[in-house]
């Protein structure tokens, strides 16, 4: 299987994406970002798993691959943002570049199969969603806030406990939403979502 190379400029006269992309799994943002025919001018995922490394990088070999988000300071994020602007005005755009935000956080200890067994955002896992709010996304928001360049964020996980929902609605400023993926297709998979663009447009 070849890889899939990102769209080319002249394909895309819309606005130029920097993704950054944090439990990146399979690269699922990337190949939908593909799918629409979005132009990423500047693409960094951050997974550990070594199998999923091994197929990101076949599939987006011009991806920057990172390994876990606790390695990285925030100035590592900042960098890059600059580093797609700069890109974005190199390859041509006249419009800036857009910094989108993915993530899938891992979900086992927010899973409602687990009862009373579920950690939460107290398990090993559960903390990782949180942890990646504080020093990750919320300085990413504020730098691109300073820096005058428009930002947006897209975060999946399980549907959870009212408690934890409510916990992460009130981290990332914004309400969660449920899509389940029957509405579109035959599998059943409800999951929460945050996003802050319906903030965005109101703001």
């Amino acid at each position: 299987i070849q890889p899939w190379p990102l769209q080319a400029p002249d394909a895309c006269p819309a606005t130029p994406i920097v993704l950054l992309s944090w439990f990146d799994g399979i690269g699922t943002a990337a190949h939908a970002l593909r799918t629409l025919g979005a132009w990423v001018v500047h693409h960094v995922v951050w997974e550990v798993d070594p199998a999923c490394r091994a197929l990101l990088g076949h599939h987006w070999p011009q991806a920057h691959l990172r390994g876990s988000f606790y390695d990285d300071a925030s100035d590592t994020i900042a960098t890059h943002v600059s580093k797609g602007m700069a890109e974005a005005k190199a390859a041509g755009s006249t419009k800036p570049a857009l910094v989108l935000a993915t993530a899938g956080p891992p979900c086992p200890d927010f899973s409602r199969v687990k009862g009373a067994r579920a950690a939460g955002r107290s398990g090993p896992g559960g903390r990782k969603f949180l942890d990646f709010v504080n020093m990750h996304l919320d300085p990413l928001r504020n730098h691109c806030k300073k820096s005058g360049v428009a930002f947006t964020f897209l975060i999946e996980n399980v549907v959870m406990s009212n408690d934890n929902r409510e916990h992460f609605d009130d981290a990332l400023q914004c309400h969660s939403f449920v899509c389940e993926a029957s509405d579109l297709g035959p599998v059943r998979r409800p999951r929460l979502w945050w996003t802050n663009v319906e903030q965005e447009l109101h703001d």
